[in-house]
């Protein structure tokens, strides 16, 4: 009998699975093998006990913004084969939900400006390194590197400074793909910035006018 392993039983690996599932014949057997006592990966949902209740925290990704891109689509597309869509819970795009975006920074909930507007009331402790970054990228000459491509925590602590990289880049990197952004690909990710940086004739900033064009 013909047999396809499967390595990883995170979103990736099982997706993998069902979808090889519904590709091969019936007397293939499709294996998934996974390191940790559950399947999911850095999905999970925890139920905890408070002083005030029992409340759900959710562990990775928590939304899926719908759209035309190729990813969103065969996300939907999984939802149906698995019979799930009763079970998606819609959010309008200006509601609180969708907009209101945190990171935990000095042992509390910073909340990310939204708006220009929320920008009036100042920027939280987690961001007001940005202020200082996007000087440093303005004022620094071009230090772009030879090679091709390099992570997004080293293009971001070239251009901005490291505490950009660690206080929101991180986080955000994080929260999206669930890598840490010493792996992730500055070209592949960030591409329009490290395509600015090297049209700029000063850095990211000064560059982007002429990605725009």
């Amino acid at each position: 009998m013909t047999a396809i392993t499967v390595l990883g039983g995170g979103i990736s690996g099982l997706s993998t699975a069902w979808y090889l599932a519904q590709k091969v014949p019936a007397n293939v057997s499709i294996k998934v093998i996974e390191a940790s006592s559950r399947v999911g990966g850095w999905i999970r949902t925890d139920r905890r006990h408070t002083p005030i209740g029992e409340i759900i925290a959710e562990a990775g990704p928590r939304t899926l913004r719908t759209g035309k891109s190729p990813d969103a689509l065969s996300v939907l597309e999984l939802v149906d084969d698995l019979d799930l869509r009763s079970h998606v819970i819609l959010s309008d795009a200006q509601s609180a939900a969708a907009r209101n975006r945190y990171i935990y920074y000095d042992g509390t909930l910073n909340r990310m400006p939204s708006s220009l507007s929320s920008l009036a009331s100042g920027l939280p402790a987690a961001a007001t390194c940005l202020v200082g970054g996007v000087w440093r990228d303005f004022t620094r000459k071009s230090n772009t590197p030879v090679e091709n491509d390099e992570s997004v925590h080293e293009f971001i602590g070239r251009r901005f400074g490291q505490k950009v990289d660690d206080n929101l880049a991180s986080a955000v990197m994080h929260g999206i793909y669930a890598a840490d952004t010493k792996d992730l690909s500055a070209r592949a990710l960030l591409y329009p910035f490290w395509l600015a940086d090297r049209m700029g004739k000063r850095g990211v900033i000064s560059g982007l006018r002429k990605v725009a064009r």
